[in-house]
């Protein structure tokens, strides 16, 4: 009888985590997340044959929620806005292209095709570029000029100085699904140690 009184009927959650078959679920109230009330969850046998994959950033609705273990049911997919295959992430509202300016050096043909990928998934699309410490004034500013050219207005950001990241840290915080894509070694994985 204790076990039943912990048990609440169907709420609507967002996806943290994914891990084997396992998710996080974060209940949403009022389209807000409310990160105290994550729970560990297992999908219905039903969603899988259904062929219907469930990704970090879906809507789903869970029941047999236990507050006292922290676990629940997810019952059913939501229907989603946009998917990206790799990494599997849904429902973005937010892409940030990371790219660095020097180490390894700009490549625009690898960022037009970022940018032209990312502006596919008709989502709200910025442009970082990171390292900006190697390169003299001038330079940024060229930077600057030519991707506002190209409809972007950059941020350039130093890695190595704490000051220029509490912008974006309460940019990131207004945003509803934000993801960061870029190549190897331009900085994603420090960008988002100093934000965090």
């Amino acid at each position: 009888m204790k076990l039943s009184m912990n048990i609440v009927s169907c709420k609507k959650g967002l996806v943290t985590k994914k891990f084997n078959n396992f998710f996080y679920v974060d209940i949403l109230e009022n389209e807000e997340i409310l990160e105290s009330k994550r729970f560990l969850c297992k999908s219905r046998k039903n969603i899988r044959y259904q062929q219907k994959y469930i990704c970090v950033g879906d809507t789903v609705n869970i029941s047999e929620i236990n507050y006292k273990d922290k676990t629940a049911i997810i019952e059913n997919l939501l229907e989603r806005k946009n998917i990206l295959n790799r990494p599997a992430v849904a429902n973005i509202s937010d892409i940030y292209i990371i790219h660095s300016v020097e180490q390894p050096k700009l490549n625009y043909s690898q960022l037009s095709d970022f940018l032209i990928n990312a502006e596919s998934l008709m989502v709200q699309v910025s442009l970082i570029l990171t390292k900006s410490d190697l390169i003299p004034a001038a330079k940024q500013t060229h930077l600057f000029e030519k991707f506002k050219n190209w409809g972007y207005e950059p941020k350039i950001l130093s890695l190595t100085s704490n000051n220029e990241f509490k912008d974006l840290k309460y940019e990131l915080e207004t945003k509803k699904c934000s993801i960061f894509m870029g190549p190897s070694g331009v900085g994603k994985t420090t960008l988002l140690n100093k934000i965090i």
